[in-house]
C-alpha cells in the first residue's frame, strides 16, 4: 500500500510539475515515468553503488537529478535524507557543487 501511495505521489507531483510542456503533449512519457520512479525508489536505499547502477541504466545524470527531479514533493536531496539515506543524498548533492552545501543544509 505505501509503495502504491509513494508511486502515486511521485506520478502527481511529475505531473503538477511539467503542466507547460502538458500543453505540448498529452502526457508525459510512459519510459520516462518509470526512470524518474526508479531514481526515488533507489534514493531510500543509501546505497551508491545501487544509485550508481540506477542512473547508468536510466541515463540519467547527478546532475540533472539534484537540479530538478522532484519526489513526494521534495528535491532529491531532502528525500534521501527523509530516509536517513545520508550516501545518496551526498553522492547526489555532489553533482552539483554550486549549491552543494544549500543542498545539504535544507534539512
Amino acid at each position: 500500500m505505501k509503495n502504491a501511495k509513494f508511486i502515486t505521489t511521485v506520478f502527481l507531483t511529475l505531473v503538477i510539475l511539467s503542466q507547460p510542456t502538458l500543453a505540448a503533449q498529452s502526457s508525459i512519457e510512459p519510459g520516462l515515468e518509470k526512470k524518474l520512479i526508479s531514481v526515488c525508489e533507489v534514493l531510500k536505499t543509501n546505497s551508491r553503488l545501487k544509485l550508481k547502477q540506477v542512473l547508468k541504466a536510466t541515463g540519467i545524470s547527478r546532475k540533472v537529478i539534484s537540479k530538478g527531479l522532484v519526489c513526494n514533493g521534495m528535491d532529491a536531496v531532502t528525500f534521501a535524507r527523509s530516509f536517513d539515506a545520508d550516501e545518496s543524498a551526498n553522492f547526489i548533492a555532489a553533482a552539483y557543487k554550486p549549491k552543494y552545501n544549500e543542498l545539504l543544509s535544507k534539512n
